[in-house]
C-alpha cells in the first residue's frame, strides 16, 4: 500500500446546514394557478385542435398567421407562435415559404401587444393518398435546405 489515509471521517465534526430564513412576509400577492399558466409554455393541445379544425373547415385556410390572428386572446401569447411552428413543422399539410414573412399580432398576459414577422406558412395542395407517401415525396412539401 503506497498511501494510508491519516484523517478519517468523524460524524461528530459534521455540522448541519444553517436554519432556513422565514420569508413568509415576502410572498407575492394574489398569485393564482391561472397566472402561472399564463406565463408557461404553449398550449399544444388547444393549438393542435385549432389547426386541425381549420384544415377540416370548408373555408380555406389562407395562412398560419391568419389562423393565429383568429385565435382567442389566451392563445395569442408570443409563446403560442412557437407551439404553432412546432406543430406545423411536424405536419405534412403545410408549405414553409422562407422568402416571405407575415405579421403575427400577439397579446401578452399583461395586455401589451407585440408583432412578430414570421415566414409565411400555408396549407399545401392535398392529394387523396398524401398520407401514404413519405413526407419528402409528397406534393407541395418544400424540403428544408441545410445551412452551408
Amino acid at each position: 500500500m503506497h498511501h494510508l489515509r491519516e484523517r478519517f471521517h468523524n460524524p461528530d465534526d459534521d455540522a448541519g446546514p444553517p436554519p432556513l430564513r422565514d420569508v413568509t412576509t415576502q410572498r407575492p400577492d394574489g398569485l393564482t394557478l391561472a397566472d402561472l399558466l399564463a406565463q408557461g409554455g404553449p398550449s399544444l393541445d388547444q393549438l393542435r385542435a385549432a389547426v386541425q379544425d381549420a384544415l377540416a373547415s370548408d373555408e380555406p385556410l389562407a395562412s398560419l398567421g391568419r389562423l393565429f390572428d383568429a385565435l382567442d386572446a389566451p392563445l395569442r401569447r408570443p409563446v403560442e407562435i412557437f407551439g404553432l411552428l412546432h406543430l406545423t413543422t411536424n405536419m405534412d399539410d403545410f408549405v414553409h415559404d422562407e422568402e416571405h414573412t407575415e405579421v403575427y399580432r400577439t397579446l401578452r398576459p399583461d395586455s401589451t401587444r407585440r408583432d412578430f414577422a414570421i415566414p409565411v406558412i400555408t396549407p399545401g395542395p392535398r392529394s387523396p393518398d398524401s398520407s401514404a407517401a413519405p413526407a419528402e415525396d409528397r406534393p407541395g412539401r418544400v424540403p428544408r435546405s441545410e445551412p452551408a
